[in-house]
């Protein structure tokens, strides 16, 4: 109770609203609360201020910040030329990290919370973006790091079956290679992919630009 009042949170808008926004909400009061109750006393809370968590990653798993042993410090992304593979109208409207936190939420759409934190867990970086040009056409681009090749096999393998879960099994399945698959309908295309360590979501409106556009990362 004390956590809602401070928050100044209505519960039922709370309840009602997407996952993404409740779940993001709570976070600094749940997660966070968590967090702090591993530190040893209030001076190391205060030294925590000048020298914060970089990632929700450190959050989940505090000994990932606060062991010098297990620190481990999210990798920045930098995308490849994105728009140059697109050409036309196209043009970046939104751009973020998702972090481990919204990774897990993101597949609990159509993920049991257990298989969508294990998937999310093992992340180590992230970036996505989000384009759209004058035709209305859409392009979200997420592509990950994970600390190891199994974490990205994993959430690789979490993703088939998001996918299952998602269409049902009714999209057409036009590519279908050890690492890579690609669903398609009549308006929509989604590309998966996992190369090592690293693995690459494509959702788009526009199946003909997904050949070029993948293309780009290496």
């Amino acid at each position: 109770d004390i956590i809602n009042e401070a928050a100044g949170i209505d519960l039922d808008e709370l309840d009602n609203a997407p996952a993404i926004i409740s779940e993001n909400l709570m976070f600094p009061y749940e997660a966070g609360l968590d967090f702090i109750m591993e530190f040893e006393d209030w001076d190391a809370i205060n030294e925590a201020f000048s020298d914060p968590p970089q990632s929700t990653e450190q959050i989940i798993h505090p000994e990932k910040y606060l062991s010098v042993t297990y620190f481990d410090k999210p990798q920045t992304i930098a995308m490849p030329d994105i728009d140059s593979a697109l050409g036309g109208t196209w043009e970046m409207k939104y751009s973020d990290v998702l972090g481990e936190f919204n990774t897990r939420i993101y597949l609990e759409a159509f993920l049991t919370n257990t298989s969508a934190g294990d998937a999310a867990a093992g992340w180590d970086g992230d970036k996505l973006e989000y384009w759209k040009n004058n035709a209305g056409e859409q392009l979200l681009v997420m592509y990950w790091i994970w600390d190891t090749r199994n974490d990205a096999e994993e959430f690789f393998d979490a993703y088939l079956d998001f996918m299952e879960e998602k269409t049902g099994g009714d999209w057409n399945l036009a590519l279908d290679d050890t690492w890579d698959r690609w669903w398609q309908t009549d308006d929509r295309s989604v590309y998966l992919s996992k190369q090592g360590s690293n693995t690459l979501v494509v959702i788009t409106t526009d199946i003909d630009i997904v050949e070029d556009l993948v293309a780009e990362f290496d």
